[in-house]
């Protein structure tokens, strides 16, 4: 398995796990929309460095 498509997998487990740990929370909506806002635009940029080379 190519390093990217390793990190691609990782990245979308990340995700999920984070979400699935929100969701079972007890924040109020727009808490978690912001939220999950910021996991989109972490693992964006994550993914960003690491196309980039700046890790």
């Amino acid at each position: 398995m190519s390093p990217l498509r390793k990190l691609t997998s990782f990245i979308k487990w990340a995700i999920l796990d984070e979400t699935f740990i929100l969701r079972d929370s007890e924040m109020p909506e727009h808490q978690l929309i912001e939220e999950n806002e910021k996991i989109a635009q972490r693992v964006f940029f994550d993914f960003v460095r690491f196309r980039s080379g700046l890790n």
